[in-house]
């Protein structure tokens, strides 16, 4: 089946699972069925990381992805397909690394590396979280966040409020999430992909490099909340990785610990990790993020 560049796929409320399928147009080429925007109005950067993914993935056997690298070149449109052209670098030994390129009618919109590996043995060790958070269950979702604080949030804040049929995701502090009060620049928060049935071990990685781009770049904004713009605020992210460290099932809560170690230049640096339920770290992920003032060019 090929999708023309010109269909209309624009779909927001799209299930997950269908924002994490891709079909093959020839060996080693795919395209995208359905697309969903960020807040800039262009394609959400997690669908392309978790796209790319996928399109390697669908050019593996018997090996499971331990590290993804991906640079954005440009927004995308959202009523457009996107192809993913995938190069196989390597089958080695142990490691596979296949190179994928994402465009629209021609144009780069992400360059990524996919880096596979089968089991092996080797040194354990793993950061615990910073402290026992609260379960998700006795926190508040974004629609009662909504309710309780909707009419006190500026702008920016409302944007941490708007809620997403693919994602579940509850702060653990709820005033700071919101850009509330200026505090440290890190930030802690519940979150889980919206599927209806289990998946395999490459459509669950699929979908945490999926949830890895939601809200990032808050914990680079959170001490800075006294001199955010009134304004519109131009936020994107220009790189992004992640390393997966266990397998894990994205439809149960995840912690998304994040902190931002430096900001400057109108870029700041994100580092987080998700943990599961019983505090096992389950993957890694960084990201630099271009935050301006108005809508500049890149």
């Amino acid at each position: 089946m090929e999708v023309s560049g010109s269909t209309r796929i624009q779909d927001d409320s799209a299930p997950l699972a269908r924002l994490l399928t891709v079909v093959r147009s020839d060996e080693d080429r795919f395209e995208s069925t359905v697309n969903q925007r960020n807040r800039n109005g262009s394609l959400f950067g997690g669908q392309l990381i978790a796209q790319a993914l996928v399109a390697a993935q669908r050019t593996i056997d018997a090996r499971f992805v331990h590290s993804l690298n991906v640079n954005f070149q440009g927004p995308g449109a959202p009523d457009m397909s996107v192809s993913y052209q995938v190069e196989r670098s390597r089958d080695g030994g142990s490691l596979s690394t296949r190179r994928v390129s994402g465009s629209q009618s021609g144009t780069a919109l992400v360059f990524a590396v996919a880096s596979f590996r089968g089991a092996a043995e080797g040194l354990v060790h793993e950061r615990p979280w910073s402290a026992m958070p609260p379960p998700p269950e006795s926190l508040q979702s974004l629609t009662e966040l909504d309710v309780r604080y909707g009419s006190e949030v500026g702008a920016h804040g409302r944007g941490r409020l708007a809620s997403y049929a693919q994602v579940e995701l509850r702060p653990v502090d709820p005033e700071t999430h919101l850009l509330m009060a200026p505090g440290p620049a890190r930030a802690q928060f519940w979150i889980r992909g919206v599927l209806e049935s289990a998946a395999d071990a490459a459509t669950n990685a699929a979908a945490l490099a999926f949830l890895s781009d939601y809200l990032f770049v808050n914990a680079a904004l959170i001490p800075h909340v006294q001199e955010l713009p009134a304004e519109r605020m131009f936020v994107a992210s220009l790189n992004h990785a992640i390393w997966f460290h266990r397998p894990c099932d994205p439809r149960e809560w995840l912690l998304f610990e994040s902190e931002s170690p430096w900001a400057g230049d109108g870029h700041a640096l994100l580092q987080g990790r998700f943990y599961d339920r019983n505090g096992r770290l389950v993957a890694s992920a960084a990201q630099e993020a271009l935050i301006r003032r108005g809508v500049p060019r890149r």
